[in-house]
């Protein structure tokens, strides 16, 4: 079991040929921002080392403006998008936290005026820019960056001057996420589904160049499948429910649920993202506010969503594609695009139905043409998409990323600085999740996690039973599934233990009954912890409860 995050992931779309936008009202529909900050939060900004404004929430207003003027046409139901709690993440210095019932006991209120569950902040504990969705303190909790913030941090890592995050590009996220939060509510009433094994999304096979062909063949019928209807698209979807089925054939069972769940999950949610950024939405109206707003342009005017996806899905058989599930998103967009057509009614009630388990967009296709998974089909398919050419292209591709990633492996070992070791005796390895962004590196029986971890789970819940709470890089030995976190300077490596008892057992200290272990780099609770060295390197071995 393994937990990823997209966040610090890149999911910026191609360059398109630029859509007229939607005539904006003329001045006198625009009205000036009204002040959503509170002065208490204004006062106290400077000295956190982080800039908000009117405009940022703003902008969340207009997220939710959205859902409610074209979220009843572009997915029946959702609800629920306002009372999703947002955390606005400054990397490395602070969270500021909006809407949430219960804030962390950590995440303080500007002032005694303001209650914490409508503002308060806390000490950043994410490190990496980016956006997702998961559960704080019991709720789930959207987390993004604001404009401001986004365009910082493009100014660093793509280096033009005066770099500017677009507003669309940057609502797409939110509501890619906001969507999330939605799924989760819907899943709720799931049905439960005895007997399938847990998945994360590293139980996908990613250097297997055959298979990435065959994921490369599906991608490009579902390209052509863009531009289909009629009795086109359903040959089409033949094609692709063959090759589908060849890929498949070859998978084990968990890459088999993780692929599905994926696709239904974040192929329907970045199908959301591609509605907002790049299609049409009849009738929707900016707020007055958002119009004034000197980053707003217009929603798209033209239906832009198939020139992004196209190049996108030519990428598909490429290992950086492949590897996390990241496919998932774009097959599973494609996917739900071609559901529009087949059947305009599929998405309602979907995530009180489909689990991503026994029912996944793929058997929806299923259930609406009917299969023809004949060798005679699969090889007209192979010859017709260049089944070839993509295996060779998988090929070369997976050598050249083995060659990458062991040359980051080895750049961790050379870092300087401070190490620690994390072991979990009497932990099934499969019981084992590191929780950290999908920013992943790995070669032979070693995985580096190289925008750092946020925690490890072991006993099955939903938090982390190991708080990680600096940015540390991480290499995880994938057979004793012990890891190794290069620590920032002067992070202190073993301290801030308190427990009922403590002895010497085999060159360890051994603590014992409520155990607990806060130092500002480790939180944790639990009955037992052992402290060693192996070559000059603390070793924290974490027991599950007995």
């Amino acid at each position: 079991m393994e937990g990823l995050r997209a966040a610090g992931n890149s999911f910026g779309l191609p360059k398109l040929i630029p859509a007229r936008p939607y005539q904006l009202p003329d001045k006198p529909w625009a009205v000036g921002p009204g002040p959503l900050l509170p002065p208490e939060v204004s006062a106290r900004l400077p000295e956190l080392g982080i800039k908000l404004d009117d405009w940022d929430l703003w902008r969340l207003e207009e997220n939710y403006s959205f859902w409610r003027k074209a979220g009843p046409a572009l997915w029946p139901g959702v609800t629920g998008v306002e009372a999703t709690p947002v955390r606005l993440v400054f990397p490395g210095r602070y969270n500021v936290l909006l809407g949430h019932p219960r804030p962390p006991a950590d995440c303080l209120p500007f002032s005694s005026r303001l209650p914490a569950e409508r503002f308060c902040y806390r000490k950043d504990a994410v490190f990496v820019h980016g956006a997702f969705m998961g559960d704080l303190n019991g709720e789930d909790t959207v987390s993004v960056n604001t404009l401001g913030e986004l365009d910082s941090y493009g100014a660093q890592v793509m280096a033009p001057p005066g770099y500017r995050h677009d507003y669309l590009a940057n609502a797409a996220t939110q509501n890619h996420e906001l969507f999330h939060a939605f799924q989760n509510r819907e899943r709720k009433l799931l049905p439960q589904e005895t007997g399938y094994p847990r998945v994360s999304r590293l139980d996908y096979p990613d250097k297997n160049p055959e298979l990435n062909m065959l994921l490369g063949l599906e991608a490009r019928i579902l390209a052509a499948a863009l531009d289909a209807g009629g009795p086109a698209l359903l040959e089409l979807m033949r094609d692709f429910m063959a090759v589908r089925a060849e890929r498949y054939a070859l998978l084990p069972l968990k890459a088999r649920l993780i692929a599905g769940y994926m696709e239904l999950i974040e192929g329907t949610a970045q199908y959301i993202s591609y509605a907002v950024q790049l299609g049409v939405n009849p009738g929707l109206v900016p707020l007055p506010e958002t119009i004034s707003d000197p980053r707003f342009a217009g929603y798209s005017a033209v239906d832009n969503i198939a020139a992004a996806l196209k190049p996108r899905l030519a990428q598909l058989h490429k290992h950086q594609s492949v590897k996390t599930c990241v496919f998932a998103y774009q097959s599973g967009a494609a996917l739900a695009l071609a559901l529009d057509r087949l059947d305009p009614s599929w998405k309602s009630g979907l995530f009180r139905t489909c689990s991503g388990k026994s029912c996944s967009l793929d058997t929806l296709v299923g259930r609406l043409v009917e299969p023809d998974n004949t060798p005679a089909r699969l090889a007209g398919v192979k010859a017709r998409y260049g089944a070839a050419s993509l295996l060779a292209e998988s090929e070369a591709d997976l050598a050249e990323l083995l060659a990458a990633d062991k040359k980051l492996i080895e750049e961790f070992r050379a870092l300087p600085g401070p190490r620690v070791r994390l072991a979990f005796p009497g932990t099934p390895p499969d019981s084992i999740g590191i929780v950290a962004p999908a920013k992943l590196a790995e070669y032979g029986a070693e995985r580096l996690y190289r925008d750092g971890c946020y925690g490890v789970q072991y006993a099955g819940g939903r938090q982390y039973d190991v708080e990680i709470l600096v940015k540390a890089p991480g290499l995880l030995n994938l057979r004793s599934m012990t890891l190794e976190l290069a620590l920032p300077a002067g992070a202190p490596e073993v301290s801030g233990i308190k427990a009922d008892s403590v002895r010497q057992s085999g060159g360890e200290t051994v603590y014992e009954g409520n155990v607990s272990l806060d130092n500002g780099v480790f939180k944790w609770k639990g009955d037992k912890l052992a402290v060693g060295w192996t070559g000059g390197v603390p070793l924290l071995s974490f027991y599950p409860a007995k």
